[in-house]
């Protein structure tokens, strides 16, 4: 955990003002096997812990999950249909 304080001294209006600053860092453990542990090791590059591995790898996929969204096609619907489905539903007056 780390905490500091900053103070501001403003003499002409006679205050004082104290700023408390707390990050906390919640570690946590997870059981993983000795084979993906090496995994992750030869994912990683020179320097990284495997908090930074795992997180490049979760951005990663974040963005191929993004890109998989926008161009997923299953509920698509050729220009030809749905115009001619929005001259049914739509008729000219």
């Amino acid at each position: 955990m780390l905490s500091f304080s900053l103070g501001y001294i403003y003499p002409h209006h006679n205050l004082y003002i104290v700023y408390n600053v707390y990050n906390i860092y919640m570690n946590t453990t997870i059981a993983i096997s000795g084979e993906l542990k090496e995994k992750l090791r030869n994912l990683g590059r020179a320097g990284e812990s495997y908090e930074d591995i795992l997180q490049r790898m979760y951005e990663a996929t974040k963005g191929q999950l993004l890109m998989k969204y926008l161009y997923d096609e299953s509920d698509a619907v050729p220009i030809d249909k749905a115009i001619a489905e929005a001259r049914k539903r739509w008729p000219k007056s």
